[in-house]
């Protein structure tokens, strides 16, 4: 005869039969390990990357120039993002400026078998930019404008750049972008990477659906360029695709003409 099924304790965050020591959480604490509250924080990700290769991997990029950032105090600052949920602790920050860099980073990683996280202005809130481990592409050091297309209405940037310099630099020229995400410290390429959407989005769709063409550095290292008729696969996939497809190095969103709000500074009743 079939032992009779019992229902889980739904109670105990953790499920039934957790060994709760083995997460770090005393036995007879109830809180989830990821909590914000009540204990220490902890590695959300249980699949975090435990160094194999790290030191051959720095090796080879310090080879070609590259800085990689060891600090305690750097690691902790990129432990988590804007959400403030998700924590992990890297091995290592790489900060790229130009897409030869990021080419060359991923191409190292490959060989190491290092996981890369490529990230923007962190402010991602499900901790899609935390790095489990491994290193953290910061791409904020590839901020420039390089080419404004009055006639195509269209902007070529790169991928770090934050919209609110963005809209400094089209601002000179009397443009505006159509579309960015509500927080303006937010980068190009990362804003690209999961939507992006702002009080215009209702009209003119994400920040993502503005996007005409990008370079990206696929997970071979190659830098390609892509579009709706250039490699058109490849951007499907990293449009939205947070990350999982490739580094966004540069993007050439479409642009408006620049339109000021009109303020309303007294009302007069009839």
């Amino acid at each position: 005869m079939n032992a009779p099924l019992t229902r889980p304790d739904l109670t105990d965050p953790l499920g039934p039969h957790t060994d709760t020591a083995q997460l770090g959480v005393p036995g007879t604490c109830h809180v989830a390990p990821d909590a914000l509250q009540g204990i220490r924080r902890l590695q959300t990700n249980a699949s975090r990357w435990e160094g194999a290769g790290w030191a051959g991997f720095v090796s080879s990029l310090r080879e070609r120039g590259m800085e990689v950032i060891e600090s305690a105090g750097t690691l902790g600052a990129y432990s988590t993002d804007a959400g403030g949920t998700a924590y992990g602790m890297p091995h290592g920050v790489v900060i790229a400026r130009s897409a030869r860099q990021v080419s060359q980073l991923v191409q190292c990683a490959q060989a190491h078998q290092v996981p890369v996280t490529a990230r923007g202005g962190g402010l991602t809130t499900e901790g899609e930019s935390v790095a489990y481990g491994g290193v953290p592409l910061n791409l904020t050091g590839m901020s420039r404008v390089l080419h404004i297309d009055l006639a195509a209405m269209t902007v070529r940037t790169e991928a770090g750049i934050f919209w609110h310099s963005l809209a400094e630099e089209l601002r000179r020229e009397n443009l505006d972008y159509l579309s960015a995400p509500l927080n303006l410290t937010s980068s190009v390429g990362g804003t690209l990477g999961v939507g992006g959407i702002d009080v215009n989005s209702a009209r003119l769709g994400c920040s993502a659906d503005q996007a005409v063409s990008l370079q990206v550095v696929t997970p071979t290292g190659d830098i390609v360029e892509c579009s709706d008729v250039q490699n058109v696969d490849l951007f499907q996939r990293v449009i939205l695709g947070y990350g999982q497809f490739g580094v966004i190095t540069e993007a050439t969103p479409r642009v408006r003409p620049y339109t000021p709000f009109e303020c309303i500074t007294s009302i007069t009743r009839h």
